[in-house]
């Protein structure tokens, strides 16, 4: 979401108040989470830019960026409390251009940013906050993909645990099923830590 800290909402209010009623349509506010405002737009712009893994043709899209875009907030709302770094500017423009190339034409990605009140720079804002969101995740939590290492690790600790008819599996017949089980096993404490975070935090959702 392109930033907007320290600008309240009534301050939001005030802008959307005087601007077309087509523009207050496109920027009408979906939630409010700690100070930091999210809209109809940003919802937009993250779901068409594919920003989120979510199937723009699914039911409920919107509604789903919306709660990634909420915990998004809270997260990087930790990596800034702690002071995590920037990414390398190269590793944005890289992420820009894969963006971009998602589109049939530059002219078909330059409409959409227009019509989510994104400029260039306002997306390679969302792109470093993307970064440090994940940075901040992978050094909390581990790597998404975990390390061969720590695989084997885990199944030498619970071999019995993936044994068959009652017979040890060894780590190489086991390997996808440990895989599963650990990749599923942090994104649960990764859901659980965001849900407390939430619960702590000053969060406003409005009917859409």
């Amino acid at each position: 979401m392109r930033p907007r800290r320290g600008a309240g909402l009534l301050a939001v209010l005030g802008l959307l108040a005087a601007e077309p009623a087509e523009a207050q349509v496109l920027d009408r506010i979906l939630a409010v989470v700690a100070g930091d405002v999210i809209t109809a737009s940003d919802v937009e712009a993250f779901l068409e830019l594919g920003l989120t893994g979510v199937d723009p043709g699914a039911a409920d899209a919107e509604e789903r960026v919306l709660e990634r875009l909420i915990d998004g907030r809270l997260v990087l709302d930790e990596a800034d409390r702690l002071l995590t770094e920037d990414p390398p500017a190269a590793r944005i423009e890289t992420a820009l251009e894969e963006v971009a190339a998602r589109f049939s034409d530059r002219d078909d990605f330059a409409s959409l940013l227009a019509r989510t009140g994104l400029s260039l720079d306002d997306l390679r804002q969302i792109l470093r906050d993307e970064a440090r969101r994940e940075s901040y995740l992978r050094a909390r939590f581990g790597a998404p993909e975990p390390a061969d290492d720590d695989l084997r690790a885990y199944y030498e600790q619970r071999a019995d645990e993936f044994a068959e008819d009652g017979r040890p599996n060894g780590f190489e017949a086991a390997r996808e099923a440990v895989r599963q089980r650990v990749m599923t096993l942090r994104e649960a404490e990764i859901e659980d830590w965001i849900a407390d975070l939430a619960r702590r935090a000053p969060i406003a959702r409005f009917d859409r």
